[in-house]
């Protein structure tokens, strides 16, 4: 049975997810903010300047996956910015989700955080349990992402799968993150 997946944010993690669905015969559609991934058939493609509540009208998602924000840490200087991209669009997004009563219909709704979250105290490998202890705006962006995710969690209101992703690298990626900006140096 094909499923409505609704990707908000774009991206190579995005694109990738987007294609994968897609392939296995699923509606997908991608929320962007300011970049629009390319056009590619049987996926499509609404700007959140639209209203989330319009999107979720029209695309009726049996799931979510949020991979909105800002990624790239030399884009994360201005606090008030980076926390409206990371957490405050999102917690939005999940209020409307409650208010307009969609989560019964939602089957899962995938939240993407960070390793950054942990900070860098830890000189050993890192387990889930591990205290959060950002330093970077990026990582207490996302640790109050968390934060937002566990509370809609423990209302029962949202079926929210929360991760925490480390170094990602793959064919698309931007040349601003580490892994594909130190292969771009090597070549």
């Amino acid at each position: 049975m094909k499923s409505n997946i609704l990707i908000i944010g774009t991206g190579f993690i995005a694109e990738t997810f987007a294609k994968l669905f897609n392939n296995q015969n699923n509606y997908i559609t991608i929320a962007f903010n300011s970049h629009k991934m390319e056009d590619n058939p049987g996926i499509n493609q609404y700007p959140l300047s639209l209203g989330i509540n319009i999107i979720l009208d029209k695309v009726s998602p049996d799931y979510i996956i949020f991979l909105h924000g800002r990624s790239v840490i030399v884009e994360n200087n201005s606090f008030s910015d980076t926390c409206n991209e990371n957490f405050i669009r999102i917690s939005n997004i999940l209020e409307d989700i409650v208010k307009n009563s969609l989560s019964k219909k939602i089957k899962k709704i995938l939240i993407v955080g960070s390793a950054s979250e942990y900070g860098n105290s830890y000189h050993t490998a890192i387990k889930e349990d591990f205290e959060l202890k950002p330093t970077t705006i990026y990582g207490l962006s996302k640790s109050i992402l968390y934060r937002i995710a566990s509370y809609y969690i423990a209302l029962d209101s949202l079926p929210i799968i929360y991760i925490r992703q480390f170094n990602v690298a793959g064919f698309g990626q931007r040349t601003d993150f580490a892994i594909s900006s130190f292969s771009k140096q090597i070549a």
